[in-house]
């Protein structure tokens, strides 16, 4: 349990720091962090308008389950399974979800 509460501190802190970062050619389109009450599920989603266009999307979409790091979206250039490592949170614990199974093999994080 002590393990899941620091991926979930580490997830946060990480997630955060994007969260502050505003979008130089929309400045109006926030970002919000969305975690569930348990801490296993965080979104990262941009939502705003700018020149008359509304924009509602998920950034990152990382879950804990199975005392496994999840991340299941990543619509940026941003290693964000890197700066989890970086922060403390071992490959063999990170799940990337958007790779097909036979593939995570190959990728050096976990292959569940």
């Amino acid at each position: 349990m002590v393990q899941v509460e620091n991926y979930a501190n580490v997830i946060e802190s990480v997630l955060n720091a994007y969260k502050e970062q505003r979008y130089i050619n929309a400045p109006s389109v926030e970002q919000q962090l969305i975690i569930n009450p348990d801490k296993t599920q965080f979104l990262l989603v941009a939502v705003g308008w700018h020149n008359d266009i509304y924009t509602h999307y998920v950034v990152f979409h990382l879950q804990i389950r199975d005392n496994k790091v999840w991340l299941h979206e990543n619509r940026t250039d941003v290693d964000i399974a890197q700066e989890l490592v970086d922060n403390g949170i071992p490959k063999s614990s990170i799940i990337l979800g958007f790779v097909e199974a036979l593939l995570r093999v190959d990728s050096g994080y976990a292959h569940a």
